[in-house]
């Protein structure tokens, strides 16, 4: 299980201030071998909606600290949020 939190961020423009939502996830801690493979890395996030939840893929792509392989890439299930 996994929380979705969310943060309301407020910016000052000419006078102005405007506000807008952030939302996040809080990984559990025995995810943290397969999400140390993607510290450091460009990620490409796909959401898809299903009939019982969401699945959230995860891409990563390659960086010049990371060795070339073929593991590039985790998924994650994060069902009944909505």
């Amino acid at each position: 299980m996994v929380k979705v939190l969310r943060r309301i961020l407020k910016r000052s423009y000419k006078k102005k201030q405007y506000r807008y939502e952030r939302y996040y996830f809080e990984i559990s801690s025995r995810f943290n071998d397969l999400i140390a493979e993607l510290y450091g890395r460009e990620v490409k996030v796909e959401v898809e909606k299903t009939q019982d939840g969401l699945w959230i893929r995860l891409k990563a792509g390659k960086t010049a600290k990371s060795p070339p392989d073929n593991a590039n890439s985790c998924q994650l299930a994060a069902n009944r949020l909505f």
